[in-house]
């Protein structure tokens, strides 16, 4: 058996306590030179022992191997005997102890029998010493298998029959050691390495019924749990589930690396998996190059998923995926453009703006593009500028209809510059010209006839509270014909009718009254601006009344005043 395997036991029971200070570093030196190890051998223990255990065998085996070697030395073989062996209770695998103690069972024998030598003696000391040199070499299952042959060709050599009994006993302490460090590893759920750990216990022990029976057993576990693996690989594989196949083998390999036979199976499903992909994807390739992007997609997705440890089904379904995407975003573009362009077409201007800049932001270097978006805004542009000039346009219309010449020609001359072919704003502009320069005049009349106005009003609020109704109401009235817009005077002129109506009324008759009352609702008439409907209603206070001269009077006054209105 290898030294450094023998070692490797030793240490499960005899691992040096963790201690600190000088003592506890000399008596792991103690206990390395004891073993045969270096001064700095690793601690390879396994099992949990408490450090004042340890330091006392240690402390013991030391002492009791010193005693050994001290009394070896000065030949006193039985005491040397007794004390190697007290130290092989302490550490049963020192292989120093073991040594020792050998030399010292010779030299005793030796010693015990050096006088009358019998030739069958020499003969079984012979054969014993050749045993020996097999043990010496580290052969111990050889020396041991020499010395059962010696015994049983020569029971009366009986010298073999000590060291048999102390490799039969080193054998069952390096199994089990060796079935200890599986029964480790096992309980850590590495049963490949207990195996290995048993396995190389039975070769150094061979025979070993407990050894063997823990390889046996586990060995049938193992052998039940690969068949039952290869048995659900194979029901997966026939439902097209090989990648689970693949994952439920991987698993069982991962728990048992040394296994050939998962080892092969994976191989065989591995290589279906990968010929079936390879059919897969010239299937797909094929629906791709002929035009069927969708059907390709859904194919490679399919398969994908069928097979989600490919890497190249997994690539091909993206690829596919960003071109199907790309194809749609290129539809939509195009669509929006072609929506664009019959905007612009209808003179949906700011509509068609909107879609082509969101295509330009989309895709900048979307054919055509730029020169859509400067089409849509020259023709926003252009409507901006109809805009301004009908509104310009609509503004001056409102101010040369109040007469107000020159602001209308300011509204207009300001939007003629953005429609200069605009006639019609231009015979405008003419007019209003024209009409502007004739305004100043105007402006004299109706400041003299606004002084005028003020004047009468004046007169008119005197002669009222003089109680001169009726000539306060001649007065108003003519200030009123001169200022027929101004509602204060037309407001004064009903007052101081009412005030003259009631001073009247005490002094007419029935026909007076009745005149009167026509009187006022033929002013009222022309003051809504309906003058035929007002000269009808005076017309009948002069058949009452003949001799009123204020109805006479209005009457030749708005008669001839729709003459000129109607000669204009």
């Amino acid at each position: 058996m290898p030294i450094f395997l023998l070692l490797l036991c030793l240490t499960a029971f005899a691992a040096p306590a963790v201690d600190k200070g000088n003592k506890a570093d000399n008596a792991r030196r103690d206990l390395n030179i004891l073993l045969g190890l270096p001064d700095e051998a690793d601690d390879l223990s396994l099992e949990e022992i408490s450090d004042e255990v340890l330091a006392k065998r240690y402390r013991m085996a030391v002492t009791l191997y010193k005693q050994g070697l001290s009394a070896q030395e000065n030949k006193e073989y039985e005491r040397a005997l007794d004390r190697f062996i007290e130290t092989l209770k302490q550490l049963p695998a020192s292989s120093l102890a073991y040594s020792r103690l050998f030399q010292t069972l010779r030299s005793l024998q030796k010693s015990s029998s050096q006088s009358g030598v019998t030739a069958s003696g020499i003969q079984c000391r012979a054969e014993f010493e050749k045993g020996f040199e097999l043990y010496e070499k580290g052969n111990l299952q050889e020396a041991y298998a020499y010395w059962k042959d010696q015994i049983k060709k020569s029971p009366a050599c009986t010298e073999p029959l000590e060291y048999l009994k102390i490799i039969d006993a080193k054998m069952d302490s390096i199994a089990d050691c060796y079935l200890r460090h599986g029964i480790y590893f096992a309980q850590k759920g590495s049963v490949s390495k207990a195996l290995s750990e048993w396995k190389s216990g039975l070769a150094a022990a061979p025979g070993n019924l407990l050894l063997q029976n823990q390889i046996d057993a586990v060995e049938k576990q193992q052998k039940a749990f690969v068949d039952q693996v290869m048995n659900e690989a194979d029901r997966l594989v026939k439902a097209k589930k090989s990648d689970e196949a693949l994952r439920v083998l991987t698993d069982a390999l991962n728990s048992n690396p040394d296994n050939q036979q998962i080892k092969s199976k994976i191989q065989a499903v591995s290589k279906d998996i990968n010929e079936a992909v390879a059919e897969v994807m010239k299937e797909i390739s094929k629906l791709r190059d002929g035009g069927k992007t969708a059907e390709a997609l859904d194919k490679a997705r399919t398969a994908a998923y069928q097979y989600p440890s490919s890497a190249d089904l997994s690539a091909l379904a993206k690829m596919l995926t960003e071109a199907i995407e790309k194809e749609e975003r290129k539809a939509l573009l195009d669509g929006s453009f072609r929506l664009a362009n019959e905007s612009i077409d209808a003179g949906k201007f700011a509509e068609a703006l909107d879609m082509l800049r969101i295509i330009q932001n989309d895709e900048p270097a979307y054919p055509g593009v730029k020169q859509k978006i400067a089409a849509a805004e020259a023709g926003l542009a252009s409507i901006e500028s109809r805009k301004r000039v009908a509104t310009g346009f609509n503004r001056g219309l409102e101010q040369y209809n109040a007469g107000l010449y020159e602001n209308a020609l300011k509204e207009w001359q300001a939007v003629l510059p953005e429609d200069s072919k605009n006639e019609m704003l231009k015979k405008y502009i003419a007019d209003a010209e024209k009409r502007s320069a004739g305004s100043l005049s105007e402006k004299r009349k109706r400041s003299e006839n606004e002084a005028e106005m003020l004047k009468l009003a004046g007169e008119a609020q005197r002669a009222s509270l003089q109680k001169k109704f009726g000539d306060a109401v001649a007065i108003y009235e003519k200030a009123l014909d001169i200022a027929p817009d101004n509602k204060s005077i037309a407001k004064s002129l009903q007052t101081a009718r009412k005030e003259l109506a009631v001073a009247e009324e005490k002094t007419l008759t029935v026909s007076d009254k009745k005149s009167e009352e026509l009187f006022v609702q033929g002013i009222d008439l022309y003051r809504e601006g309906k003058y035929h409907e007002a000269i009808a209603v005076w017309k009948k206070v002069t058949s009452i009344k003949p001799d009123h001269k204020k109805a006479l009077n209005y009457i030749q006054n708005v008669t001839m005043k729709l003459e000129k209105i109607g000669k204009m």
